[in-house]
């Protein structure tokens, strides 16, 4: 049993299996916004690309380039992910912050 990519750099080290394998086998979805979060993430780091595209929000008139990002998740050395909850939540339209960064390579990449 391997650690879930996702995982890697948590306290709270889940392995693969019993973490983001199940979503990207399509056998259960992600519950919360930071289960599909990283859940894409790893699917990036397995080179999941058909879990990354069945999973992304449709903008008009934007087209998801599978190919593009298979080339980017190959190019890309995957480090682990931070995710950072704030203890206290204010907000007028009652939706929670949730702020993830990737990191890859050297370089620390936020998501907002």
């Amino acid at each position: 049993m391997s650690v879930c990519p996702c995982r890697s750099l948590d306290q709270n080290k889940l392995p693969f299996e019993e973490c983001c394998q199940p979503f990207l086998e399509g056998k259960k979805g992600p519950s919360t916004a930071e289960a599909l979060m990283r859940s894409r993430y790893t699917a990036y780091v397995v080179k999941n690309i058909h879990y990354i595209a069945d999973t992304q929000v449709t903008v008009k008139d934007e087209v998801f380039d599978k190919e593009e990002a298979l080339k980017w998740a190959e190019s890309s050395e995957w480090l682990g992910l931070l995710v950072k909850i704030p203890k206290k939540v204010v907000s007028t339209t009652k939706r929670a912050s949730l702020n993830l960064w990737p990191v890859i390579g050297t370089r620390k990449v936020e998501l907002s």
